[in-house]
């Protein structure tokens, strides 16, 4: 307990052997520890989708969709800025 990581993979392996509350249970501690981990919105939602809870399944995946975009549009802020810097330290070689 106490160990977001842990709680995760905890709820996954219950997912897995068939226990959806459980893994429910333990993936929503393993949230409240570490709320953007995106991994862990993903298999709750497919454990609430196993006990048919589909509504709530679909604002988890939902959550999960937009951590992940949100994780590729960071990236891609970060690529555009390393290669302005390359650009401009390659310009300024050339003087």
């Amino acid at each position: 307990p106490g160990h977001s990581d842990a709680l995760h993979l905890t709820g996954l392996i219950d997912y897995q052997e068939g226990q959806h509350e459980r893994a429910v249970h333990s993936i929503e501690q393993a949230l409240a520890l570490r709320p953007h981990h995106a991994a862990a919105w993903s298999n709750l939602g497919l454990a609430l989708t196993a006990l048919r809870r589909l509504e709530e399944a679909v604002a988890w995946i939902d959550r999960f969709h937009e951590l992940w975009t949100a994780r590729f549009d960071a990236l891609d802020a970060v690529i555009d800025t390393l290669k302005r810097e390359e650009q401009a330290h390659v310009r300024q070689k050339r003087k």
